[in-house]
């Protein structure tokens, strides 16, 4: 069992001055041992706000130690949003984006594509991870399904041609000469 406590303590420096430190620290058994980890210094916050802290993990306060069961703690977890930004911000820098526009079905299309690069797995993965994915903050896309998907796919299908033309669309150095890959 996996103990969260603050741990206070009063040091005196050779000035003579009382410094308090607040830690947020963690106890456990390993091979028999107490071992001790801290997670957070607290020092540097209010009296106020280290109860706060102490009363939002449920805490209660015994001679100077507030301990919970960490089981008990509830840390919410967000969008993954870094992962999918970078691979938005390179197809934007490569011309994906603007060749496939940027209508729904497109988004979709992009969306496919940076699944299949974030990880393996059918339409139908990728629109269960849809969820886990900041897909609204970078795409814009709000729900996807399945049959969304499966639409998009549809589109790509008669756009092809297109795309691959502004794809394709040979690209000019400084020097005017013509280069058929990006650099990264």
């Amino acid at each position: 069992m996996v103990i969260m406590y603050l741990d206070y303590a009063n040091i005196k420096s050779s000035s003579g001055k009382i410094h308090r430190r607040v830690l947020l620290r963690e106890s456990y058994r390993e091979k028999g041992k107490v071992r001790k980890k801290t997670l957070a210094n607290l020092s540097a916050l209010s009296e106020d706000l280290v109860n706060l802290i102490g009363s939002q993990i449920g805490a209660k306060v015994k001679a100077g130690r507030v301990s919970v069961d960490v089981g008990c703690v509830v840390v919410p977890v967000g969008l993954k949003f870094g992962a999918l930004y970078v691979l938005h911000y390179l197809a934007k820098d490569l011309g994906i984006v603007q060749a496939l526009g940027s209508s729904i079905q497109a988004g979709l299309i992009g969306w496919l594509v940076y699944a299949r690069l974030l990880f393996q797995g059918s339409r139908l993965r990728a629109t269960r991870k849809s969820c886990q994915y900041a897909v609204k903050s970078v795409l814009g896309l709000d729900h996807i399904t399945t049959d969304d998907l499966y639409a998009s796919l549809d589109w790509l299908a008669e756009n092809q041609e297109q795309i691959e033309n502004k794809l394709m669309q040979p690209k000019v150095n400084k020097k005017g000469g013509i280069f058929l890959y990006a650099e990264i």
